[in-house]
């Protein structure tokens, strides 16, 4: 939602979003891992990103109310256990080979304009679980690859970070309406805001949650908690 150096402003709900980064791609590093010991195992996603803990990637809508459960489970995911973890050392040496080899770090499965599909791409993070995205920019909204929800034992609120660039946070119904406004040529976010250096809790119920940003400055990146 800025550019280094530049201001740019989002209207949100009546209020004026804006500020400046002048953080370097490697100073990010100490945001993104904060509170994890360089030899605490993660597990590249996928769509890209890192997990740490243990997640399940599910159908959205195949919540059971009943077992408090999801009746469709695509996949389990266990960074402690994985044989393809890898050190918290590794991955911050993986992401700044990234940014070195790619001027604006972006690869498609890092983010795009595309909003994930909750049926397809939802990540419900286990407690204490977390996930850290990888570095993503571009123009326009740019959208997680994955929605996230928190395990229903766990409550309904996720904690959310922004590093480098603001961004928002919203469900699939918010994401889809921010898009559409987008494409009619106003640039109006449904969603609540993330600011750097001020992590949120956020919730919408059992509606995954979607992390987007406005045109996001080179090498943004967020981490989604549930603790």
């Amino acid at each position: 939602m800025k550019k280094r150096l530049l201001c740019l402003s989002v209207l949100l709900g009546g209020m004026i979003l804006s500020s400046v980064s002048t953080v370097s791609a490697s100073e990010t590093q100490s945001d993104l891992f904060v509170g994890y010991s360089e030899n605490e195992k993660v597990l590249e996603m996928p769509n890209g990103g890192y997990l740490i803990g243990e997640a399940e990637l599910v159908d959205a809508n195949s919540f059971n109310e009943l077992t408090q459960d999801y009746d469709i489970v695509y996949e389990s995911y266990n960074s402690k256990t994985d044989p393809n973890a890898i050190t918290v050392a590794e991955a911050k040496e993986d992401i700044l080979e990234e940014i070195a080899n790619n001027e604006n770090a972006v690869e498609s499965r890092h983010g795009g304009s595309n909003i994930p599909d909750i049926t397809k791409n939802t990540v419900v993070l286990k407690n204490n679980g977390s996930y850290l995205s990888t570095n993503f920019s571009g123009s326009g909204w740019q959208f997680s690859r994955y929605a996230f929800l928190s395990e229903s034992s766990t409550g309904d609120y996720l904690l959310w970070s922004a590093i480098i660039d603001s961004g928002i946070v919203g469900s699939a119904n918010q994401a889809i309406e921010t898009k559409r406004a987008s494409e009619q040529g106003v640039i109006q976010a449904q969603g609540t805001a993330i600011y750097p250096g001020v992590p949120q809790y956020v919730t919408r119920g059992r509606n995954p949650m979607i992390f987007y940003s406005y045109n996001p400055a080179a090498n943004s990146q967020f981490k989604v908690e549930n603790r």
